[in-house]
This record gives C-alpha cells, sequence and structure tokens, in this order.
C-alpha cells in the first residue's frame, strides 16, 4: 500500500479521509511499515494465513497488536489495559485518558484532543445496541463482545464484559500474547498475575481479551500442559505462580524479539 493518501484513496475507492484511516491503523498493527509498505507480518496475515480475515482467532491477533502497542495506540492500550471496572461513560473515560497522559507527558492535554481517538476506540469495540446497523462498519472489533452499551442503549453508557472463554480468542493466540508480553518485557518470566492485569504500564493479555480470572488461569494452564509447550508454570509462595518461556523461546524473550514471537504463530497456525 502506497504512503500517498491520494493514490491509496484512487486506488481503493474510498476518501481521502478514509485513506488515512486505513493507513494509520495498518501501521498500529504492524501490517503495513511507515512508508505505507506491507510487512512480513502483514503478508503473513493477509497472503499466507487469512486472506479475508474468516478466520475469527484473526481478529482477536489484531485486536492484541493494537491494543498491546503501547507506543503507537495510546488510546486503545489503555482503554483495555486500565479500563477494568465493569460500567464506564465515555465521558469519564475521556476525563481518566487526559488525566494519564497530563500525568505521563508532563503537559496538559485538553478533552478535546483526545476525544476522536478515544470515541473510535469505544465505537470499534462496541455493537450496536438499536439492532438497526448489521454491518461490521467501523464496529469492526465488536464480534469480540469486550464491550457493551448500558444503560439500556442509551449511547455514551458501556460495559466491560468478562468471559470464562471467548470463541475468537484461541489457546494459540493466549499463547501468542503471553509470549508477545514477556518479549515486550525482554524476560523469559513474569508472574501469572502481572500477565492477567496491568502492571507497571505493561500490556497483559488476561485483561486486554477480558477473560474472567478463572478463565484466563485455566486457558495458560492448558497451554502449558501441552507437549513441548514453549511456556511452563512453577508456584510460588502466596498463591501465585510464575510463567517461564522455554527453550529457545527463553532467549527470544529476553531479547525482545516480537517480531520473531509474530513470525512464529503464524508458522504454527498454518
Amino acid at each position: 500500500m502506497p504512503a500517498n493518501l491520494e493514490t491509496i484513496a484512487c486506488d481503493l475507492g474510498v476518501g481521502k479521509n478514509m485513506a488515512k484511516s486505513m493507513r494509520a491503523w495498518g501501521r498500529v498493527s504492524g501490517v503495513l511499515g511507515d512508508g505505507g509498505e506491507i510487512t512480513r507480518l502483514g503478508r503473513r496475515l493477509f497472503v499466507d494465513h487469512d486472506p479475508f480475515l474468516e478466520r475469527p482467532e484473526s481478529i482477536a491477533f489484531l485486536h492484541w497488536q493494537i491494543a498491546g502497542n503501547v507506543e503507537r495506540a495510546s488510546a486503545a492500550a489503555w482503554a483495555f489495559n486500565r479500563i477494568t471496572y465493569d460500567r464506564f461513560t465515555t465521558d469519564d473515560a475521556i476525563d481518566k485518558f487526559v488525566q494519564h497522559l497530563s500525568s505521563a507527558a508532563g503537559v496538559a492535554y485538553s478533552k478535546g484532543t483526545v476525544r476522536g481517538d478515544v470515541e473510535a476506540v469505544i465505537r470499534m469495540h462496541t455493537r450496536d445496541a438499536s439492532g438497526l446497523n448489521e454491518d461490521i462498519g467501523d464496529r469492526f472489533f465488536a464480534q469480540l463482545g469486550l464491550l457493551t452499551e448500558g444503560g439500556h442503549g442509551r449511547r455514551g453508557r458501556h460495559r466491560r464484559t468478562w468471559e470464562n472463554n471467548r470463541a475468537h480468542v484461541t489457546e494459540r493466540v493466549v499463547e501468542h500474547a503471553l509470549l508477545s508480553s514477556l518479549a515486550k518485557r525482554r524476560a523469559e518470566s513474569s508472574t501469572l498475575s502481572s500477565l492477567y492485569l496491568n502492571r507497571n504500564a505493561l500490556t497483559s493479555p488476561g485483561v486486554v481479551f477480558g477473560l474472567t480470572s478463572d478463565g484466563f488461569y485455566g486457558s495458560v494452564e492448558r497451554i502449558c500442559r501441552r507437549r513441548q509447550a514453549p511456556l511452563s508454570l512453577s508456584a510460588m509462595p502466596g498463591g501465585d505462580s510464575m510463567l517461564v518461556a522455554c527453550g529457545e523461546w527463553g532467549e527470544i524473550c529476553r531479547n525482545g524479539l516480537t517480531a520473531d514471537v509474530d513470525d512464529r504463530f503464524f508458522e504454527r497456525n498454518m
């Protein structure tokens, strides 16, 4: 995909605003490079693995790529790592995101500056409560069921949903997210609790995918019980467990080779 917006708009038959949005989200998800070129990850996903995004796990994979990208998708990463309470309003989310940005950057942000980003993240993950619009459209990630509109369909009120199992979030997606999390930490091990809920501004698969603690811990245990599993669990004092990357995965995670983690996800799923 070219970097020039006019070329994108003409080639794909869309408006410039849509072309700009497609290019931005392509970069954030890692399927496009900064110059607009398709990356190795993009080719693996759209050429080799799932050209038409027909596999449910591909949607969950893209959600993790975006919500786990703290550097380039701050609104999405913040929303799915920091909003852990069941009910919230759009205005509350905007207020807290402004506070987060202002505290982290040491400068004052206005609500108007970030409103569009927060509203876009919430909208793309929330089903149309009215039932009038069946087209996925700009609610692409709504099929994951992570957010719903609350207050009897009243706009601006939302619920963060938690489930033991999600059809789109397969154990292979969870396994990839766990290894990716370790690689982002440049560590071969981490406590399981910190991989379930956000700790120290790091992304955590459990909360990003909206899994209950039982659902998350159960999924991790099943992953670690598989033959030649890339991860193992060891008990710790106090009831927590340590998740450890095994063998060559330990080296990959210690060196922060997230690209290798992404690449091997497709090798194991093709």
